[in-house]
């Protein structure tokens, strides 16, 4: 018999404990958003608790969405920005997505979640994760959307050079979140086109914001020149801003209700004649 039990060249393994993913926590930058709110960053961090190396695709990291009726994925656009291909055992990566929300959002409270599918670097076997040990939640809500309500003058008749009539410009926020306003103003035309240069427009009253749901007013004092034309005017508005949870810009031009004055020509006198009974008088003389 002939044997031998040592190799005159052997070799070595490290046996090591096979890679475990484990999705740490979710994390968003908002607690509110608005329907059509683009740019949001939602970071996830992932860690490897065993000692393989798991291998990552970029097509199987993934954020979920989900509300009491269930799974609203096809709701979110999601994009990876910051990617990590490997986790080395014992170690965690950071994964930065940019989520937009669709302008036919489900409403209310949303949960975010995430998911996670890699392989064993060492044995090829599949690992994954599909719960995070923190979630984030935030609550979409309608986006801003601004609606000139009416437009309304003190006076129907005016005159040209006069100093000052009021107008009030009643303006609605028919979404859910808050409106910052940027500009408010009035508009003035005839039947030939806009005359708004013959006007002096300041502002007496200017809410900065409008709430969802809620209705502001808006009150300018308006002058009118001495060269205006005369005749109808129609009055309407505008007003421009942005939502304040997606900043958006938000507006709007046309009044659902305007108004309109008359522009007269002002009264001028003209002592045009002086006439005397008498040619001749005397000293005296009553």
């Amino acid at each position: 018999v002939i044997t031998d039990g040592s190799a005159a060249a052997g070799d070595r393994w490290v046996i090591q404990r096979p890679a475990v993913l484990s999705i740490v926590r979710v994390t968003g930058t908002r607690d509110t958003v608005s329907r059509g709110q683009g740019g949001i960053i939602v970071t996830m961090v992932v860690r490897n608790e065993g000692e393989a190396t798991a291998v990552i695709s970029a097509t199987e990291i993934d954020l979920v969405f989900t509300n009491s009726i269930g799974n609203i994925i096809p709701e979110y656009r999601i994009n990876i920005l910051t990617f990590a291909g490997q986790i080395r055992g014992g170690t965690g990566e950071t994964y930065i997505f940019s989520v937009g929300v669709d302008n036919a959002a489900s409403l209310g409270l949303v949960t975010i979640d995430g998911s996670i599918n890699g392989t064993d670097y060492n044995s090829g076997w599949i690992v994954t994760d599909y719960k995070a040990d923190a979630t984030w939640e935030w609550v979409v809500q309608r986006k801003a959307v601004l609606s000139i309500i009416r437009v309304t003058s003190d006076s129907y008749t005016v005159a040209t050079g006069q100093r000052e009539i009021i107008v009030t410009m009643a303006v609605s926020n028919e979404g859910e979140a808050t409106a910052g306003i940027s500009g408010a103003g009035l508009q003035m035309t005839t039947a030939a086109g806009v005359v708004s240069g013959e006007y002096g427009i300041s502002y007496m009253l200017r809410p900065l914001t409008i709430g969802g749901g809620r209705e502001e007013t808006y009150v300018f004092s308006v002058g009118i020149s001495g060269t205006a034309q005369s005749g109808v005017i129609t009055l309407d508005g505008s007003i421009s801003g942005s939502d304040e949870v997606s900043g958006n810009a938000v507006s709007d031009s046309r009044a659902v209700s305007g108004d309109w004055v008359l522009v007269q020509r002002k009264a001028v006198l003209s002592i045009v004649e002086i006439r005397s009974a008498k040619r001749s008088v005397n000293r005296g003389q009553g």
